[in-house]
């Protein structure tokens, strides 16, 4: 049995119809096949990518730390999984998210590496765009006067109370993560029923929303509207 992969036509037409785009590695570290989809990604030859040509391709802030994790890994013989940046044909840097994994002959002699990578730049940026919101949501939340909360109905539970929280009830948020009925229970008795059935009606979907103005009793006897 040959034992490698660039001799056996079968892997050949496997991986050039397979998705993702794919490499393969001797064991020497040097790359020693690309398959169609990724020349097509990276708008290049084979002949261009071989031995360590693809490093061409690789975005430079990102390039010594992949080199170190696979050589890494390679020693090792051991797989192997992270985020780079790619050259697309149109000049554009896509983030990638690569694997290697080892691989043997028939004999269990160690071959190389085979990898591949798929393209992740959507989810990239979604998860950028989610972090700037948090951020954003999270410096709003702390320097407003304001409390809102969010309330998941069914278990009953707090998943959020802004800060100002505290200084209005006089109590910590974790109270309030550990009784979500804490904030009701110190609503002024004279205006608690009315609180609570409109409550109940939102949790029950019977109405969209309520406004009301109600006192609220602090921890320490203060009463603030």
């Amino acid at each position: 049995m040959p034992n490698t992969p660039m001799d056996a036509d079968g892997l050949h037409w496997l991986v050039d119809n397979l998705p993702e785009l794919i490499w393969i590695s001797g064991s020497d570290k040097y790359c020693v096949y690309f398959n169609r989809q990724w020349l097509d990604f990276t708008g290049r030859e084979l002949h261009q990518e071989l031995v360590n040509g693809w490093a061409e391709g690789m975005h430079p802030a990102d390039f010594a730390r992949y080199r170190a994790q696979y050589r890494a890994a390679f020693e090792a013989r051991e797989s192997f999984t992270m985020e780079y940046r790619l050259r697309h044909f149109d000049g554009e840097y896509r983030w990638m998210l690569g694997t290697g994994r080892p691989w043997f002959a028939t004999d269990g002699t160690f071959a190389g590496y085979i990898g591949s990578a798929i393209d992740i730049t959507e989810r990239r940026h979604a998860e950028e765009a989610l972090h700037d919101s948090e951020e954003r949501f999270r410096q709003l939340a702390e320097n407003t006067n304001q409390v809102f909360w969010f309330m998941e109905v069914e278990p009953q539970r707090a998943l959020y109370v802004s800060p100002a929280f505290e200084a209005i009830w006089g109590v910590s948020a974790q109270e309030l993560y550990a009784d979500p009925h804490l904030w009701v229970a110190m609503i002024h008795p004279g205006d608690r029923v009315e609180i609570e059935q409109a409550f109940t009606a939102w949790m029950l979907g019977e109405r969209s929303d309520f406004d009301f103005e109600y006192r609220v009793v602090a921890r320490n006897g203060a009463i603030r509207w």
